[in-house]
Formats: structure tokens, C-alpha cells, sequence
């Protein structure tokens, strides 16, 4: 959708759009334990949505992918047809408030998927005013920390900045063909280190 519009080479929450987490149903979650590396979890099946960028990352990596539409997804992880549902970290504690009330799922613990992706502003083309201005807004409130003020304050990244802090996770990494040269070049200038 991206491929015809401008990309403002700025990650909006400074690399943390690629970290992800696995959520499982009581089954999967002791057999995670035994999860080390990529060929590890490429024994198992992961729920992800139709058409998503994820599956295809997911899919380009060689892992097994059972997809459907988002709701439906809860259910079939309850119900056993695949192993774990690929989240962000920023949705996972969330929609488990929100869609397992009965507490049948949980969040793998000590374990992060991590691909280089992120969310980006984007302009029409040939519109250079906007992108430099918004270029320069976004590098002026990391330079000042206002933008990691706000990850640290603001309710969708606060708890799990606090969650992640001073841990040590099992990362397991994602090879992402799908970022442009400017996306990838702009998360590995701005990422931030999730767990400090």
C-alpha cells in the first residue's frame, strides 16, 4: 500500500513496532520452554492474519502459518488448531483483557521475535515541504528525549517499556525483504533498546 507514497525515514516508536510476542493457549505455553532458536519454533504453527505484512514475514522465514481473520483467531488458539498467535508487544496484554476474559491464554514469557519493522509517516510524492518538516519535527523531539518521554508515558507503550526493562528475553530474529533501503536504513539509526 506504502510502495507509491514518500516514507519519512523516521521509525515512530524507535524500532519497537518489530519486537513481538507469542500468546498460547495453556498446551502450547510449556512446550514454548523448549524454544532456542528460529528452526525451534519452525516445528510449530502460528496463527496470523489474511493478508498481513507479518505473514509474509513469517512465511518468507519458513515458519508454518495458519491464517484467518483477526477475531477468529482468539477462538482457534483457544481451540488448539495452531500453537501460538504472532502479537505486538504494544496489543498483546490488551487484547488478552479484551478477548480471553476466561484467562485460557497467556503470553509466552522470555521470549521475543524480533523482524526490523516499524510504523513511518508517509507523504505523497513530491510533497519535499511536508516530508522536511515532518523529518524535522520527529528528529528535533528525539534529539530533546520528548519522544521517549512520551514511549515511556503513553498508555499503549508505558507497561510494556516497564515490563520489558532490565529483562533478558529470548530473541529469536526474523529476516524482514519487505522494508524499503530508506525504512530499514531510518530503524537502524533511531532504534532504541527495548530492555533498558
Amino acid at each position: 500500500m506504502t510502495r507509491t507514497l514518500e516514507a519519512i525515514p523516521f521509525p515512530i516508536y524507535l524500532g519497537g513496532g518489530g519486537y513481538r510476542v507469542l500468546l498460547a493457549n495453556r498446551e502450547s505455553l510449556e512446550r514454548a520452554r523448549t524454544i532456542r532458536t528460529l528452526d525451534d519454533l519452525r516445528t510449530f504453527t502460528i496463527g496470523s492474519g489474511i493478508g498481513w505484512v507479518d505473514t509474509s514475514i513469517m512465511q518468507a522465514n519458513q515458519l508454518k502459518v495458519a491464517q484467518s481473520n483477526y477475531l477468529n483467531l482468539f477462538d482457534m488458539l483457544k481451540a488448539g488448531r495452531f500453537d501460538f498467535y504472532n502479537r505486538s508487544i504494544f496489543e498483546a496484554t490488551s487484547e488478552l483483557e479484551t478477548y480471553d476474559p476466561a484467562h485460557q491464554l497467556a503470553i509466552v514469557p522470555d521470549l521475543v521475535l524480533y523482524y526490523p519493522t516499524d510504523l513511518f509517516f508517509y507523504t505523497s510524492p513530491g510533497r519535499d515541504d511536508i516530508r522536511d518538516a515532518l523529518l524535522d519535527g520527529l528528529k528535533k523531539i528525539h534529539r530533546n528525549a520528548a519522544l521517549l518521554d512520551l514511549i515511556q508515558t503513553h498508555g499503549s507503550t508505558r507497561q510494556v517499556r516497564q515490563a520489558m526493562r532490565g529483562t533478558r528475553p529470548r530473541v529469536i530474529e526474523l529476516q524482514n525483504d519487505r522494508l524499503t533501503p530508506i525504512e530499514r536504513q531510518a530503524i537502524e539509526t533511531y532504534k532504541m533498546d527495548w530492555f533498558k
